[in-house]
């Protein structure tokens, strides 16, 4: 069974103000310029990679529904095994009776027949095979009639037995065909996932190189220290993305339903 759970989490990208990091890189021979014109961009790069994962999302949400019927199909398999397993059990128990009933009453014709059938008998003799036909006449229909009863039963067995493997068949196709997408899916995901925060690694080296700037010029004018170090981490331009992204939690679970019999517990298990 291959199972797998993904959780990844919430980002919020907000007013872009954090602490420098180590290795951040933070560079402090940027004109005010060049370090607004790359936060910018960064900014704007994050952004897109966030509408990307909107889209993307969709496609997890779109997988998970799909789970989730798949899973209900399975489920709908299990009850029927274990139905069908029941009805087993009586069919067999039913035909082991008509069985049993024919082998008390074949004997009974077969001695009729060979006494009666075709024979020159005396009045006795006749007398009590009028008897004989009169009683088992309709134990011998009985019996024609239970062995038909059992042959139909078997066959609605069967039936019943090839659609649970056909629909099990295809269901573990399915399934199979949407583990590869949740592969993709989740793959592209981190990738997006990565690639914000590899943006904010550099907007923290940024905003780094700015802290310093800043203190490096001392006491000079909001305009001068806009001039030489930048005015997008200065606390009076706030930029803002405000997204929350959450991404599907899909668990895949691939249930092996020919061993769901209730004398195992693997299914009840994994459904639960």
């Amino acid at each position: 069974m291959k199972k797998y759970l993904v959780l990844l989490p919430l980002l919020t990208v907000c007013s872009l103000v954090y602490a420098a990091q180590p290795g951040g890189g933070a560079a402090t021979d940027m004109t005010g310029q060049e370090r607004d014109a790359q936060a910018s961009l960064y900014v704007g790069s994050i952004r897109s990679t966030v509408r990307d994962m909107t889209v993307t999302n969709k496609v997890g949400t779109a997988l998970s529904g799909v789970q989730a019927q798949q899973l209900g199909t399975a489920t709908l398999i299990f009850n029927g095994r274990v139905t069908l397993e029941s009805t087993l059990e009586s069919h067999n128990a039913n035909a082991k009776n008509q069985h049993a009933y024919a082998a008390q009453i074949n004997p009974q014709i077969e001695t009729y027949n060979a006494t009666c059938s075709g024979k020159q008998v005396d009045q006795n003799t006749f007398n009590w095979c009028q008897g004989e036909i009169a009683r088992l006449t309709p134990l011998d229909a009985k019996v024609t009639t239970w062995a038909a009863e059992v042959e139909a039963s078997k066959v609605a067995v069967d039936l019943q037995a090839k659609t649970l493997d056909q629909l099990d068949e295809q269901n573990t196709k399915d399934g199979q065909a949407l583990y590869e997408k949740g592969l993709k899916y989740i793959e592209k995901a981190n990738m997006l996932t990565q690639r914000i925060e590899d943006f904010m690694v550099r907007l923290t080296a940024l905003q780094a190189g700015f802290e310093t700037c800043k203190s490096a010029l001392g006491q000079v004018t909001l305009e001068k220290m806009h001039e030489i170090c930048g005015s997008m981490f200065d606390g009076n331009i706030v930029h803002e993305t405000e997204t929350n992204y959450p991404v599907p939690d899909l668990t895949f679970k691939f249930l092996d339903v020919n061993r769901c019999t209730p004398h195992k517990t693997y299914c009840q298990e994994s459904m639960k």
